[in-house]
């Protein structure tokens, strides 16, 4: 931890350091997120790349695709979430390797944030069988080292609390 009272030029100095090394590990927090952002659906990755790596606002993204931006915000929160989760990234690496019906369902409910119903709509299967498949790969998450814990709430049923 850097002290504000050591070093050559006092606090000064010591804070502007700090601010470098705030810097720095935001510009490396995107560039891991626009890295991670190739696994997303099209239209979730046009909208991370067009806020984080073009730059533009938020509301200005949203008067383009004619959204309300707060609406668009919420958005944008909800896929920074499923992006950073551990879940996330060990789906996009590891599916290639399972049955199709596992990566099917991992696919909707880790990478594309839909819930157990829709990916059970959209799949034509039961909930139970899509439940049991998220389990599964929950189960195989855990096991090569992920955290007990959900992290963000990809795969959750609307209105399931952590």
């Amino acid at each position: 931890m850097l002290s504000l009272v050591e070093g050559q030029g006092g606090v000064g100095a010591s804070l502007e350091r700090l601010g470098d090394l705030r810097r720095r590990r935001r510009r490396e927090m995107i560039d891991e997120l626009i890295e991670r952002a190739e696994w997303l659906p099209p239209g979730d990755r046009w909208l991370i790349d067009s806020v984080y790596r073009e730059g533009r606002r938020v509301a200005e993204v949203a008067a383009i695709l004619d959204q309300s931006p707060r609406i668009l915000r919420r958005r944008v929160r909800a896929i920074l979430r499923r992006v950073k989760s551990g879940r996330f990234a060990f789906v996009a690496t590891q599916s290639r390797a399972w049955p199709a019906l596992k990566r099917q369902v991992a696919r909707a409910c880790f990478i594309e944030g839909k819930s157990q119903r829709e990916a059970a709509g959209e799949l034509r299967l039961s909930l139970h069988a899509v439940r049991r498949q998220w389990q599964a790969v929950d189960a195989l998450y855990e096991a090569a080292g992920g955290r007990g814990e959900r992290d963000g709430h990809a795969g959750r049923r609307r209105g399931e609390q952590a």
